[in-house]
């Protein structure tokens, strides 16, 4: 299986080299690399021209700064014919040895799947172990909708659209799609901003159930520059993305209604941890940080108890 492997890069020179190093020890050798430079300022286009010239799978497309989800839809346009699957990587991230080699055969092992991934570690700026296990255990910790209430996931369960309504239980780097299922998709929504990822895999996931392989296949880099650690702007992203498939026209009205659903007892959950945060912050004093605390709980729950997949207000 040929596969396209897709990295936005900008202002990532120190750790590019890591990464590019990480898909060139493959144990599956069937691929290409594309890199996508989003505008970057720093030494990073001519670092990646020097892995260019040293290995013909590799290419660099350059851009003027449009953010991350469009370099990956300008890179999945360059992608040949030949390709069959492709994944998109972040440019700080060190994909494990047998990654593709993984996640080629589960794709292969299920051929009305539109996608395969795997699970994600933590490692430090420097590339060491950091918090070991603790992604590995969010990421299996897995819920769907059914029904009126959320149930927990078998251990090797595909995830679903009534899963991914409960959270993003997918790691971005450790997604392999076929490239029809990518058109059929459509493009990455930078509206969605910090959940761009989060939005895409579920309109994936309309297409059928995503094979889930139950075992790391790269690791995430954690950082002061990290988007992850841009909590309020992911977070509002998060419920943006709610919104946007509870209102969706194009979505049929049951999808919709499901979106709904999931969202309103994810808020209730949510509200009543809040509560809990707050009354310990009442209790040591910070009355403005508890106060502000409930206030958000309370809002994002009634945010959802009077929307409508119907009407869309």
């Amino acid at each position: 299986m040929h596969v396209a492997i897709i990295v936005p890069t900008y202002n990532v020179e120190r750790y590019l080299t890591e990464t590019i190093d990480s898909i060139r020890s493959q144990t599956h050798d069937d691929w290409e690399l594309l890199i996508v430079d989003d505008g970057s300022r720093d030494g990073t286009v001519e670092l990646a021209r020097s892995h260019v010239q040293r290995d013909s799978r590799i290419r660099l497309i350059t851009q003027a700064n449009q953010g991350g989800a469009a370099a990956r839809d300008n890179g999945f346009r360059e992608v040949g014919p030949q390709t069959e699957a492709v994944l998109f990587f972040d440019h700080d991230d060190r994909m494990r040895p047998h990654a593709l080699e993984r996640l080629t055969r589960s794709l292969a092992s299920h051929p009305d799947s539109p996608a395969a991934y795997g699970l994600a570690s933590y490692m430090d700026a420097q590339g060491g172990p950091y918090r070991v296990g603790r992604y590995e255990r969010f990421l299996r910790r897995r819920r769907r909708l059914d029904q009126q209430s959320l149930v927990k996931m078998g251990r090797n369960e595909p995830v679903t659209y009534e899963a991914l309504l409960v959270n993003n239980w997918i790691p971005i780097g450790g997604i392999l799609m076929r490239c029809e299922a990518k058109r059929l998709a459509g493009a990455f929504d930078a509206q969605t901003a910090y959940a761009h990822d989060w939005d895409f895999w579920l309109r994936l996931s309309l297409q059928g159930p995503i094979a889930f392989v139950d075992e790391p296949v790269y690791d995430y880099r954690i950082h002061p520059s990290s988007m992850s650690n841009n909590t309020s702007k992911l977070l509002n992203s998060e419920l943006a993305v709610r919104e946007k498939f509870i209102h969706a026209a194009d979505i049929p009205l049951e999808r919709r209604q499901q979106a709904l659903q999931a969202a309103q007892l994810v808020m209730a959950e949510q509200l009543q941890r809040k509560r809990w945060k707050s009354f310990l912050r009442f209790i040591t004093g910070r009355f403005a940080e508890g106060k502000q605390l409930l206030n958000s709980g309370v809002e994002n729950y009634q945010r959802f108890q009077t929307a409508s997949p119907v009407t869309g207000s």
